[in-house]
Order: structure tokens, then sequence, then C-alpha cells
């Protein structure tokens, strides 16, 4: 929205490219992260359990002897940011990429 409000080269000075696929690389690493970290807990502090990736490690199921739920959602949280963060980071990636090639777009119309 920044870039059909100001232009293309405004938000280039706000927001680069470069800082976009850094976030980008940074949900991936996210979302791998959690869904290992799933993995290797259940392999090794809960083998007993059914493992497998993304396995719920942050869910408690007794905390000091009592029955608590302590964040119901688990991991979900965790994966939905990492997911947001790789879905809006590329996307404006790839609009800003296409926005790119509109100069180039107009200067070769042939005029009338």
């Amino acid at each position: 929205l920044l870039m059909l409000a100001f232009g293309r080269e405004y938000l280039e000075k706000i927001f680069p490219p470069a800082l976009a696929f850094r976030l980008l690389c940074a949900g991936t690493l996210v979302f791998v992260s959690v869904a290992l970290a799933g993995l290797i807990y259940g392999l090794f502090v809960e083998p007993s359990e059914a493992t497998g990736f993304f396995w719920n490690f942050i869910y408690q199921k007794n905390l000091f002897g009592h029955r608590v739920e302590l964040l119901k959602a688990g991991i979900i949280p965790l994966a939905e940011l990492a997911i947001g963060l790789i879905v809006s980071s590329g996307l404006f990636l790839v609009i800003f990429k296409l926005s790119a090639f509109r100069p180039e777009y107009e200067s070769n119309k042939e005029v009338s």
C-alpha cells in the first residue's frame, strides 16, 4: 500500500528488499526449527510418546503434579508467526520486483 501511495523509490528507502529477504529467511528458519525441535524433543525427552515432525513440545499435561493445560495451542502460534513472515515477505518481494519493470514498459510505448 505504501508503494501505491508514495511510489517504489520511497518504499525502497523505508523497507529495502534485502530486509524483506532476511525476514523471509528468518521465517523459514523459525518454521524449520519448530518442526525439528518437536522431532528432537519427541525422540530424546519423551521417547514413549508418539514422536514425529512438529511434535507439540510446549503443551504441558502435568505441571508440578497437577493437571494444568498451559498453552493449549502449543507450537501453533510459533508456526503461524513463521508462516506469516514467509508469506508477507515473499509477497512483498514479488510485488516489489514486478514494479521494477513498470518504468521499462512505459518508456517503450510507441507514441501515436
